[in-house]
């Protein structure tokens, strides 16, 4: 299921479960394809980014970044642990999705770790909303 789960981050798509089912956006880059799969996998897909999800909180380092940070639940109340930003699922999926820039990237990791707060809607290079929480 990772390797369906990387293709899908790769294709733009950030997938979460909510609800006990799948939340897919954006759903205007999901192929033929990449629908098929999902839905022959569904099951499988919900409890592998379940299981992913009972692991959290992780600290990690981000080599894009250059720079340690906590990723938790969404959900997840606090917006520093331990003097690092936290992410959650939902706004690493989003800030991948938009595809933001390795600049934007470290101002927003800037600014989460000094200030904390969330991520709740990114666009793109043209200024259109690409996503929102």
């Amino acid at each position: 299921m990772t390797a369906l789960l990387a293709r899908l981050a790769d294709s733009g798509l950030a997938v979460t479960v909510k609800g006990g089912g799948l939340q897919i956006k954006p759903k205007a880059r999901l192929t033929d394809t990449l629908r098929a799969e999902i839905k022959a996998h569904t099951a499988a897909l919900v409890e592998c980014l379940t299981a992913q999800a009972e692991r959290l909180p992780v600290t990690l380092f981000s080599e894009r970044l250059g720079d340690s940070l906590v990723l938790a639940p969404d959900g997840t109340p606090e917006l520093q642990i331990g003097g690092m930003a936290v992410y959650t699922p939902t706004e690493t999926g989003l800030l991948h999705t938009a595809g933001v820039s390795d600049g934007m990237l470290a101002a927003v990791h800037n600014v989460k770790t000094v200030l904390g707060g969330r991520v709740l809607l990114v666009y793109d290079k043209t200024g259109n909303q690409a996503q929102e929480l």
